[in-house]
């Protein structure tokens, strides 16, 4: 299963990534943020197949909800994946604070006596 359907010029992964960094404004974030973006992902994508045609039976309806689904997790992933990587970045440079304490008296220190 790929994720590169575009409407009108837009990639839908594209739109549920958007109006999850819109939803973050209001302030939700961690675990409430990885289930409202597995909600958006799962609604868009739902409205998507809908909206290439109504499904007829139970197996048109499963494969629209599975799609919506599966749209729902690559989303919550996908920012699961950035803020992950984002973390591990931030702790690549991350120093002790003791050790700053310590620069920041010796510095003090050399411009009290000088």
């Amino acid at each position: 299963m790929n994720f590169d359907q575009v409407i009108n010029g837009v990639p839908l992964i594209f739109v549920v990534m958007g109006l999850v960094e819109l939803v973050k404004v209001f302030g939700i974030q961690g675990k409430a943020l990885t289930a409202t973006s597995f909600g958006i992902g799962l609604v868009i994508g739902l409205l998507y197949q809908i909206s290439l045609g109504m499904p007829a039976d139970y197996t048109g309806w499963f494969g629209a909800a599975l799609f919506g689904l599966a749209l729902g997790l690559v989303a919550s992933k996908v920012y699961d994946a950035i803020g992950s990587a984002m973390v591990r970045k931030v702790n690549l440079y991350e120093f002790d604070i003791e050790d700053i304490e310590e620069d920041c008296e010796e510095v003090k220190n050399s411009e009290a006596a000088g």
